[in-house]
């Protein structure tokens, strides 16, 4: 009798054991943590070791070292906008009149997804590179993808911004994050 007990708790416990891999008991992915907002109809997870920062209804978190950060707002659509196409480029175009030294985006439209959206993904940066005749001009890459939740008409607007010099060393946490998301 005490043997089957013993086997039973350790067919339990390895049950237990495996069932565990991947993801904590309250959903949350292994090695990342819940971005907590009172607004949030979503579910934004970004890496332990990366600071939380949630204010006015948008979500982020930042890397202490060197102040990468991504971010993420929601816009209700505007029946103005015939297409998420059309919303990122009139969004583009206002980002080019706000700032200078913005570059050309590289575009990615094919099979982008946020989370299990359908998205569009651009990569561009903002700012000058230093060099002997501006030494301390600073050079910011961005990525933004842009998904459109066709049920409740909500454009989410997902930002990672680095030092164009730091933008490599987190991808694979950001790309984790984007894979992650659930709306």
């Amino acid at each position: 009798m005490k043997k089957i007990i013993s086997l039973i708790l350790v067919l339990l416990s390895l049950t237990l054991a495996f069932s565990a891999c991947g993801e904590t008991d309250s959903g949350v992915p292994d090695g990342m943590k819940l971005v907590e907002n009172d607004k949030n109809t979503y579910q934004l997870f970004v890496p332990e070791n990366w600071v939380v920062s949630v204010a006015d209804g948008i979500s982020g978190a930042y890397v202490a070292q060197d102040n990468s950060n991504i971010s993420l707002m929601i816009m209700t659509a505007s029946k103005n906008y015939q297409s998420l196409e059309s919303f990122c480029q009139k969004y583009y175009k206002d980002m080019e009149a706000t700032f200078k030294n913005v570059s050309e985006r590289e575009e990615y439209t094919e099979n982008q997804k946020f989370g299990q959206l359908a998205a569009l993904k651009y990569v561009f940066t903002i700012g000058a590179e230093a060099s002997e005749t501006e030494p301390n001009a600073v050079q910011y890459k961005y990525m933004q993808i842009f998904a459109l939740d066709t049920k409740t008409a909500q454009v989410y607007i997902f930002t990672y911004t680095a030092l164009a010099d730091n933008y490599s060393k987190h991808l694979d946490d950001v790309n984790r994050i984007v894979a992650e998301f659930i709306h």
